[in-house]
């Protein structure tokens, strides 16, 4: 649901075989505008591929519906058509009634929308669809503000029965250095979202994950775009290997709080660090 189309870049190695035909729109433009049955939704998804020594191959366990720049003309149009009543379907709760379908929950353990920070038309589809709700963020002054400033937001649209189904996994930093001083910017954030709403804070509804979740910061992140999940490309030495066991203990907290009862990857330098996480 990210016009950017990052997710999408980050998932198919290959270059950009990925992108709408010339006169035809992403695939999450026409999930957003409510033109795909549940059926489209399971037969249009993507698998998303690696690259590893020289070659690409497909991961068959994961699906994508890419997203690219027309998402976004797309849901401002709708979201008019909709407010002008040209829509008689509330179009806010289309992606709910398409996800929550039986033909797609049987097609698909687990679904994972990747949503921007901002409360576009895809973004509050999302959340009125979604069942658990996991935010990143950096360590930083303006970061922790727009946390908390999102997180009343939700707290609203809960109170008004537009996501009654959002349970938060909690607040995840990202990018995080080794040299950073992690301390002050952590209680900055922590103060805010314990503070109570009527104070200007996110009134205690989630906290920030462990430190043992939190995302290093990597050059194989930030050139993972048409390389394939970088996860599955990078290697495990020095700085690489720490984000993965990160990554790890991460969807160790996603399993638990989703009660998902997966089993994680073999890995044998990380297993004593999942044992570890609370």
């Amino acid at each position: 649901m990210d016009f950017q189309g990052s997710l999408s870049s980050m998932s198919i190695a290959g270059g950009k075989e990925w992108l709408p035909l010339q006169g035809w729109d992403s695939k999450s433009t026409y999930l957003v505008s409510g033109s795909l049955s549940p059926a489209n939704i399971v037969n249009s998804a993507a698998s998303a591929t690696v690259r590893k020594n020289g070659q690409i191959a497909n991961v068959d366990k994961l699906k994508i519906i890419t997203a690219y720049y027309d998402l976004a003309q797309a849901e401002n149009r709708v979201m008019i058509e909709w407010l002008l009543g040209d829509r008689k379907v509330d179009i806010r709760f289309r992606l709910a009634e398409l996800l929550h379908d039986d033909v797609v929950r049987n097609a698909f353990s687990l679904i994972v929308i990747d949503s921007p920070p901002r409360l576009t038309t895809g973004a509050i589809q999302a959340l009125a669809g979604g069942t658990h709700l996991l935010i990143p963020t950096i360590l930083d002054e303006p970061s922790s503000e727009a946390v908390v400033t999102f997180i009343r937001q939700i707290e609203t649209f809960r109170e008004s029965g537009l996501c009654p189904k959002i349970n938060y996994v909690g607040v995840v930093p990202t990018m995080t250095d080794e040299v950073q001083a992690l301390g002050p910017m952590e209680k900055l954030l922590r103060d805010r979202l314990e503070l109570s709403r009527d104070q200007g804070g996110a009134g205690r509804v989630t906290a920030l994950l462990p430190r043992s979740t939190y995302i290093p910061d990597s050059v194989t992140f930030r050139d993972a775009g048409g390389k394939g999940i970088a996860y599955l490309s990078m290697g495990n030495s020095g700085r690489t290997k720490k984000a993965k066991v990160a990554i790890h203990n991460l969807a160790a907290k996603v399993n638990h709080a989703m009660s998902l009862g997966l089993e994680p990857p073999e890995e044998p330098y990380e297993s004593e660090r999942l044992r570890a996480v609370p």
